[in-house]
């Protein structure tokens, strides 16, 4: 099944899920330009986790700065670069508590390391 098709599903299985007080997270830009191309949950808050959890060396706390800087120089690029491309994207993440957030991350390997980052991350901030 799509992406689109799942989305459309569940807006109206789930309707009360969309709405501002809900955070919905994509794995990874692509996903979110598709929902945003067909104009998806409009009325929730939407983040995108840009990154590539199954490579690279990691640090915890997750996401703090020498976390950030770690991955940054895995991937060959600067802390900036990482923040525009990875943290910006997830700011509503970090700026706002949420009753409900919803995660939208495939079954294969690569997500599921990007999944187990967030639910890791959401676990330690309660």
């Amino acid at each position: 099944m799509g992406l689109v098709v799942e989305i459309q599903r569940f807006e109206k299985i789930y309707p009360q899920l969309v709405n501002p007080e809900t955070l919905h997270v994509f794995n990874g830009q692509a996903m979110m330009q598709v929902v945003q191309e067909n104009n998806l949950l409009s009325k929730s808050l939407k983040a995108s986790f840009n990154e590539a959890m199954c490579t690279r060396a990691t640090s915890y706390p997750i996401f703090d700065e020498a976390f950030q800087e770690l991955r940054a120089k895995g991937h060959q690029s600067t802390s900036d670069q990482y923040q525009e491309i990875v943290i910006e994207h997830l700011r509503p993440l970090f700026e706002k508590s949420f009753a409900t957030i919803v995660l939208w991350f495939g079954e294969d390997v690569f997500c599921q390391l990007n999944l187990l980052t967030l639910l890791a991350f959401l676990n330690k901030k309660n």
